[in-house]
């Protein structure tokens, strides 16, 4: 479980309390990582953080976080040098010329743009559609993306700010009837998942879940989905509603 060193190349806020920070590593990985994989972020005598893969491209890491406690307070400080170890998880494999529609809620949306420029190599699409609370969240498509396009890019506001009005499971209702997708991904909240999962299980999408990770192989059991017989960093973060349903509800 040995850490990377990665340089500190930028850190900056794209919206109110979410952080865009861009790693360069010092060491080839020997891997492509995979969508929806995530490292292991260590800010020296501070605390070691799991954060998905936002961006990655010729050595050069993107994370995408909202300051929520200790470890991520420190990481929108953080310069100079911090380690990394990974990648880790099951990510998507991407079949050529799929069509998706990504669901996100809130910091969800991190993993989203990898997901995109992964996509767009095997001549896939991907349409978001990414919910939030305020407009002071929002963070523009250009500024997100960074250099590739989504299929199509649709923002909802519970304050009802954008052309889109309510939360991304409310206006995703609307949308699912106007399309047909190979594959449908949720990436949010809990509560998110909970409530796509109840909406949408004729077509039993997949789910990204969170929970604490702290080895990342398999050896400590902390990031176990009880009552689900898995653990997240081997099995996860990607499963099928009708698989979580039961972590989502008692969990």
């Amino acid at each position: 479980m040995s850490f990377r060193s990665a340089k500190v190349v930028s850190v900056e806020e794209l919206s109110e309390g979410i952080y865009r920070m861009k790693l360069k590593l010092m060491d080839d990985l020997g891997v492509e990582p995979q969508p929806f994989q995530f490292f292991m972020v260590w800010v020296p005598r501070v605390k070691e953080v799991p954060m998905s893969i936002s961006d990655y491209v010729d050595g050069s890491l993107a994370i995408l976080f909202r300051v929520r406690g200790r470890g991520t307070e420190a990481l929108s400080k953080a310069r100079g040098f911090i380690g990394v170890r990974g990648p880790y998880g099951r990510g998507l494999s991407i079949r050529r010329g799929e069509r998706m529609l990504v669901i996100a809620g809130g910091v969800g949306i991190a993993p989203v743009p990898y997901l995109v420029r992964t996509a767009l190599r095997t001549r896939s699409s991907v349409d978001v559609l990414w919910g939030v609370r305020k407009a002071c969240e929002v963070i523009d498509g250009g500024k997100l993306f960074q250099g590739v396009k989504p299929s199509s890019f649709y923002v909802a506001t519970e304050d009802c700010s954008t052309d889109y009005c309510g939360t991304a499971i409310e206006v995703a209702l609307k949308a699912l009837g106007s399309g047909s997708w190979d594959r449908v991904i949720l990436v949010g909240p809990r509560e998110m998942l909970r409530e796509g999962c109840r909406r949408f299980m004729d077509i039993d999408p997949l789910v990204a879940l969170e929970s604490i990770v702290k080895c990342g192989i398999g050896l400590c059991g902390t990031c176990s989905l009880k009552p689900m017989p898995k653990l997240l960093c081997m099995d996860g973060p990607l499963y099928k509603c009708s698989q979580a349903v039961d972590y989502l509800e008692y969990g």
